[in-house]
């Protein structure tokens, strides 16, 4: 695997409080599972995405062709949930968000909107247990699935808040 997503999921465990034998529990493997995945000491594992989802971080599948597509992204939004929405805009810095397409009045105010409610939700999440952080993560999913009901869908990107102090998110709404 990567380097950089073992230091990622290592760094994250510990955010959290986590042992490697707590993790290992949760998603039932062995601990040694965990030592050896977090040491760069496997090409890959099928525990990824049981590992992301216990750690509360976001986890998308995609092929090689997907990454080097240049606008695949406002062809295929990749923000379809409220865990994604989170881990792009929670600790941001700046937010700037726009449209793709040409909306009409009444989109706008859908978009505003639906930025302040997840800026509100994502401003608290700090403060939160654990399992009121999951509330805040389905609310937010909510939230898209009653904008994607209007016909307008989100990509999002970030700058990466390993590589950079300053963390600028962008979503960018796209009609569909």
């Amino acid at each position: 695997m990567d380097p950089f997503i073992c230091n990622v999921l290592k760094r994250r465990r510990e955010e959290l409080g986590l042992s490697q034998d707590e993790l290992a529990e949760r998603i039932g493997v062995e601990s040694r599972t965990i030592r050896r995945i977090e040491n760069n000491e496997v090409k890959q594992t099928r525990y990824l995405e049981a590992i992301c989802t216990e750690l509360n971080m976001g986890f998308k599948k995609s092929s090689v062709a997907d990454i080097e597509s240049k606008y695949m992204a406002f062809t295929f939004p990749n923000v379809t949930n409220g865990l994604e929405l989170a881990h792009l805009l929670y600790q941001s810095d700046y937010l700037d968000y726009y449209s793709k397409d040409e909306l009409d009045i009444e989109e706008n105010l859908t978009v505003d909107r639906f930025v302040e409610k997840c800026s509100e939700m994502i401003s608290i999440i700090d403060h939160l247990e654990v399992a009121d952080r999951r509330t805040i993560v389905n609310c937010l999913t909510n939230e898209i699935t009653t904008l994607n009901k209007t016909g307008l869908f989100i990509y999002g990107s970030c700058n990466d808040l390993l590589i950079n102090d300053f963390k600028f998110t962008e979503l960018v709404f796209i009609k569909m």
